[in-house]
C-alpha cells in the first residue's frame, strides 16, 4: 500500500477481512468503491450504519464497526439512498443541509459549505434517515421540514428573533419550498451555494430583527443575505440577482410568511 495515507491504508486493510469475513457484500462494495462521489474512499460510508450524529464520525470509528447480517443488509440498502439522492449532484435537495455540519460560519462572516461535500457525514445521515423513514424522498423532506419548523415554534415565541444564520436560512428555504411553491434553482440563485451578508438598502428588508450570532459585524442587526459561488464581492453593494428573493421587497410576497409556514408545518 506504498503511497496511500494512513487512514487510507486502514479502509483498504478494513475493506480486505470485510470481504473475507462477508463475501455476499464483495459486489456492493465493489459498486460503491467504483461510484463516482467516492472513487474508492468509502470510510465514511461504512461507517454510517452504526452511528447517529455528525460528531460520531472520526479518524477510529471504522474500526469499531462490526459487521453482521443486519448491518450488511442495512449497507446494501443506503447505498442504494445514497445513489437516489445524489441525483443531479444533490441539487434538488441541497437546501435540506443548510442546517448541518456541511454548512460553517468562518471568521470572515460568511457561510460556506464543505468542498468534499460528496461523502460528508451531513449528507450520508440524510440517506440513512431517509432510508429508515420507508417513505417517499418528497414525503420524507416534507416531514423533516415540518419536524425542523415545529421545534422552531417551540423553541422561539417569534421566529424574528431567531439569531443563528443556519436556521435562519433553513427557514427561508423552506418558505420557499412550500409557501411560495418555488424552485431550488431559484433559491440558489445562478447556482451559487455560498452565502455572505451586506447592510440592509432600500428595497430590501431581513424578516430577522436580533442580528447573526458568531458575526463580527452583524450581532445586533440584520443584513441582507448575498449568495456566491467562491469569492464574495462585499464591497460591491447588495446584487439583486444574487439576493434571496425573500429579502427583496415586492412581488406579492406573503406579509408575514413565519406565520404561514408554521401553519404548513401544523396541516
Amino acid at each position: 500500500m506504498i503511497g496511500f495515507n494512513v487512514n487510507q491504508r486502514k479502509e483498504e486493510g478494513f475493506k480486505a477481512k470485510l470481504i473475507l469475513a462477508r463475501p455476499d457484500i464483495k459486489n456492493t462494495l465493489f459498486k460503491i468503491e467504483d461510484h463516482p462521489n467516492f472513487k474508492g474512499n468509502v470510510a465514511n460510508l461504512l461507517t454510517t450504519p452504526f452511528v447517529d450524529s455528525e460528531k460520531q464520525f472520526t479518524k477510529e470509528s471504522l474500526e469499531n464497526c462490526q459487521y453482521d447480517d443486519e448491518k450488511a443488509n442495512v449497507l446494501v440498502k443506503l447505498f442504494e439512498a445514497y445513489d437516489e439522492i445524489s441525483k443531479n449532484d444533490f441539487n434538488p435537495i441541497w437546501g435540506n443541509f443548510l442546517n448541518t455540519g456541511l454548512y460553517r460560519l468562518t471568521y470572515e462572516s460568511r457561510l460556506v459549505y464543505d468542498d468534499n461535500f460528496k461523502k460528508h457525514p451531513a449528507i450520508l445521515l440524510f440517506a440513512k434517515k431517509y432510508l429508515e423513514s420507508k417513505c417517499t424522498l418528497n414525503e420524507f423532506i416534507s416531514n423533516i421540514q415540518k419536524e425542523f419548523v415545529n421545534q422552531m415554534s417551540a423553541d422561539y415565541d417569534d421566529f424574528g428573533s431567531i439569531r443563528n444564520a443556519k436556521e435562519q436560512l433553513y427557514l427561508y428555504y423552506i418558505i420557499h419550498e412550500q409557501v411560495y411553491q418555488k424552485t431550488f434553482e431559484s433559491f440558489f440563485r445562478n447556482y451559487n451555494f455560498n452565502f455572505g451578508w451586506l447592510p440592509k438598502e432600500t428595497g430590501y428588508k431581513s424578516h430577522f430583527s436580533e442580528g447573526i450570532e458568531g458575526c463580527k459585524y452583524f450581532p445586533n442587526h440584520n443584513p441582507i443575505f448575498q449568495l456566491y459561488n467562491s469569492q464574495f464581492r462585499y464591497n460591491s453593494g447588495i446584487n439583486e440577482g444574487n439576493t434571496l428573493t425573500i429579502e427583496i421587497i415586492g412581488g406579492g410576497k406573503k406579509r408575514d410568511p413565519f406565520i404561514a409556514i408554521q401553519d404548513w408545518a401544523n396541516n
